[in-house]
């Protein structure tokens, strides 16, 4: 009985390390100012969310429609305005975000140069739909 549970308990584990090796999932993360700058270092592409706000329930609104709308990338976000932005009298520019249009956007980063952006404010856009047809273009072209 010792030995079935110890082969399960390695297929269990065997099959984990596989899982994490399969890559990033489509979805939406937010980074640090410090974790952010890494990434865009680290990655030949990279897809940022940038959000400007204060308001927790604003900011939550804004990932969650890019979150909602993406299949096949793997976002990550960065608000302007949070905490640790602020205290440290950070710019978008100083982790490594840059270009015209940078706030409330949804942008594709190759080798550290801005290839394409879309606007994700809703001011934008004539309703939410079209805003999350908008992202899901986006994120089609990508496929």
């Amino acid at each position: 009985m010792k030995n079935n549970k110890s082969f399960l308990f390695g297929g269990v584990i065997s099959f984990s390390l596989l899982l994490t090796g399969c890559g990033e999932s489509a979805g939406v993360e937010s980074l640090s100012p410090q974790e952010m700058e890494g990434y865009l270092e680290e990655n030949e592409e990279a897809f940022v969310l940038t959000t400007q706000t204060e308001d927790e329930e604003e900011h939550q609104e804004a990932v969650n429609i890019v979150d909602e709308n993406i299949d096949n990338i793997s976002v990550k976000e960065i608000n302007a305005q949070s905490e640790q932005m602020l205290d440290n009298d950070l710019l978008l520019e100083d982790v490594g975000i840059d270009g015209p249009s940078v706030f409330n956007s949804l942008s594709y980063y190759e080798n550290g140069d801005l290839e394409e952006r879309i606007s994700v404010s809703e001011v934008d856009y004539d309703s939410e739909d079209a805003l999350a047809s908008e992202i899901q273009n986006f994120d089609r072209s990508f496929e």
